[in-house]
């Protein structure tokens, strides 16, 4: 067995292992996750790391552990990781580690924790992606960006001092006059998930190409955008430099060797049950490009005939309409398909709207409350482009969504009624096309 790589770290060695991870169910993951926290308990000031590795979609899973300690420890450690039925393979280097899993991605970039102040009152922001991303990899994986995500994260040191301080937030926020009612609501509830979650993290990506960053940016700044916009939140933008570089090659937790304001480290809060889904996410397979599974088109002008104006919470619905209306020969513009990787994602909405001849609204509790579609709908009605509700969640429409589509004729597709709901929409699209005889 090779010696494991004692690195010299602010004045102590510092032990890092990685490890390649099969696939897991549920059970298997939680099981590796409780071993995991139990090894961190015992190793002194010690972190963790997850790398997501996508490529042409295949997804490899690996783990790292940093820990101050000694050769002793290191080895004990990799005696008991290749005991473990979900390792593959152990790396006892770092340089066989990052070459194997992130040699071609070189511009890299986190989402950087944030603060927000109401009034006087510091509040913490839930800024966690690990939630979407499922839906990230998707969207990702269908328009073939290459890409990594890594998590690097640790034992939450003090979750009681944590919950103090959102406690008192709450009550600071509620003696505040003029405070939103919905700020009191969502602390509350980023409280009740406090309660819960004692892993704390910080999240990365880094891809091949620069447009590739750029393209996971408009995906950050558009998930992070609908939930916040309300509450005041700024936009998260990744931040990219030096630093943020060490940090993806190292996968050192910054804060199991720095101390961080209570804020800081409860804006980021990562629950057990976040951490064993990326564990045994699966990637889709890569889906053929538009212009091989473009069916023969039903209209003549124009590039596309539908628009599709969705949240990409509704990712997975909004695909298989898409697919069932292709399949019919009707031609759709879908994010973040037809946005080509290095597009402005705004632009490139504007000018699929500009391209189409109907917008087909997937209307969900989502999709209510995004600003993204209501801009979407906004601009098809100044266009004067038909508009075709398709309801897949049994709620009215916000008063701002109302304003544009109260008069139309809606498509229900509640209580897994999608797909008898589909061909009336057909139906619907139809004669707003020039139809090729």
């Amino acid at each position: 067995m090779s010696y494991c790589a004692v690195y010299e770290f602010d004045s102590f060695d510092l032990v890092q292992i990685g490890a390649c991870i099969g696939s897991a169910d549920e059970s298997q993951s939680k099981q590796l996750l409780l071993w995991l926290e139990s090894q961190l308990h015992r190793l002194q000031e010690s972190s963790l790391s997850l790398r997501l590795d996508v490529k042409k979609g295949k997804i490899n899973r690996t783990i790292r552990i940093a820990f101050k300690g000694n050769q002793a420890q290191a080895f004990e450690l990799i005696n008991l990781l290749e005991r473990q039925a979900l390792v593959e393979k152990v790396f006892t280097d770092r340089v066989g580690f990052d070459e194997q899993f992130a040699q071609e991605f070189t511009h890299m970039a986190m989402v950087p924790n944030q603060v927000y102040i109401a009034g006087k009152v510091e509040l913490v922001t839930d800024y966690v992606l690990l939630t979407n991303l499922e839906e990230i990899v998707t969207s990702l994986t269908m328009s073939q960006v290459d890409f990594c995500y890594q998590l690097n994260f640790g034992l939450m040191t003090d979750s009681n001092e944590v919950n103090r301080f959102i406690r008192k937030s709450i009550v600071q926020l509620e003696e505040s006059p003029g405070i939103p009612a919905k700020l009191v609501q969502q602390q509350r509830r980023f409280a009740a998930r406090a309660q819960k979650a004692h892993w704390i993290g910080e999240e990365y990506f880094a891809c091949s190409t620069e447009q590739g960053i750029q393209y996971i940016g408009d995906l950050v700044e558009e998930y992070f955008a609908d939930e916040n916009a309300k509450f005041g939140y700024p936009n998260v933008a990744l931040a990219q430099n030096d630093e943020v570089a060490d940090q993806f090659i190292s996968g050192l937790l910054a804060r199991a060797f720095e101390s961080l304001s209570i804020a800081q480290e409860a804006s980021q809060l990562i629950s057990t049950q976040q951490l064993s889904n990326a564990l045994t996410l699966s990637v889709p397979s890569p889906e053929i490009t538009e212009q091989s599974i473009m069916p023969q088109a039903v209209s003549s002008q124009g590039k596309w005939d539908v628009f599709l104006s969705h949240s990409s919470k509704d990712h997975l619905t909004t695909k298989a309409v898409c697919h069932y209306l292709e399949s019919q020969g009707i031609r759709c513009w879908m994010a973040p398909r037809d946005i080509p990787v290095g597009d402005l994602w705004s632009q490139a909405i504007m000018q699929g709207i500009k391209g189409s001849k109907v917008t087909v609204l997937i209307f969900s509790g989502p999709a209510n409350e995004s600003r993204y579609v209501l801009r979407e709908i906004e601009q098809s009605v100044t266009l004067n482009m038909p508009i075709l509700p398709l309801r897949i969640e049994d709620l009215p429409p916000s008063d701002s969504l109302s304003f544009f589509i109260s008069s139309h004729h809606w498509f229900d597709a509640v209580n897994e009624q999608l797909e008898a709901k589909l061909p009336e929409l057909k139906a619907a699209i139809l004669p707003h096309l020039a139809v090729i005889q």
